[in-house]
């Protein structure tokens, strides 16, 4: 079948026309009328005008030159629909890359990681800090310079600003068994760079990280890692340490 014939039947049915009705229009044969939409022959070109009237389509559409109306609307349709698709898709990753990227800055911040180092020091010596985000750290790396035998790896502090906060955190001071006011003895395993806060410290306390010990010295020489913490009421900060320090026992 030509694209002529298809077109014609098309715009034929469109009409809601048989192929009798039609040939009577043309004063031609139902036959002629069947014959061209087979595809067996063509109408005269005189009788082409009249067709095209008669279906109200142009000759050029007619003889497929153009694409039928219908076919056109179709394609228009598709196109809207995909073009819909499309924006939906890129409105989504967008969001998307926007998302991904403030997780990205937000897990690389510095809030994220006084959190995430927050988190890390409470769970480890089982302290309770009413307070997340807000640690602040010293450049222990210029602290090294005081004795050549300890490793700081790190240092900060945290102050709590909000009454809520204090409170909460001075109710751990008072139940918390390992924090305490006074600890001569613990000098040999606190480094000179934490010593110095020890005289205002209202509290405090020696974690080894080794041995899972609170404010006791070694009971054999070694190299170990501590966390020591001290608290000044009168500023509200809390001071972190962790370091690695030896301890010499006499006799060994």
């Amino acid at each position: 079948m030509s694209q002529f014939s298809e077109n014609l039947k098309n715009a034929r049915k469109a009409k809601n026309m048989t192929q009798l009705d039609l040939a009577s229009k043309l004063f031609v044969t139902k036959q002629a009328v069947s014959k061209w939409e087979s595809g067996k022959g063509y109408p005269d070109p005189e009788t082409l005008p009249l067709i095209s009237e008669i279906l109200e389509i142009s000759i050029d559409e007619l003889m497929g030159k153009i694409m039928d109306k219908v076919e056109n609307k179709k394609i228009d349709l598709e196109r809207a629909k995909f073009k819909k698709r499309f924006i939906l898709l890129v409105s989504f990753l967008g969001v998307l890359i926007i998302t991904s990227l403030t997780l990205v800055l937000f897990f690389t911040s510095r809030a994220y990681q006084g959190y995430k180092k927050i988190n890390q020091i409470e769970s480890t010596v089982n302290v309770y800090f009413p307070i997340k985000g807000k640690l602040e750290t010293y450049d222990y790396n210029t602290w090294s310079k005081y004795d050549v035998f300890i490793s700081i790896s790190e240092m900060g502090y945290i102050v709590f600003t909000k009454e809520k906060e204090i409170e909460l955190f001075e109710k751990d001071l008072q139940t918390n068994p390992y924090w305490i006011d006074f600890a001569s003895n613990l000098d040999e395993i606190i480094p000179y760079q934490a010593s110095i806060y020890t005289n205002v410290c209202d509290y405090y306390m020696v974690y080894n990280l080794d041995l899972n010990e609170y404010n006791l010295l070694p009971s054999q020489s070694g190299n170990y890692n501590y966390i020591f913490l001290c608290y000044q009421k009168e500023n509200n900060r809390l001071i972190y340490f962790k370091y690695q320090m030896p301890f010499y026992r006499g006799g060994e």
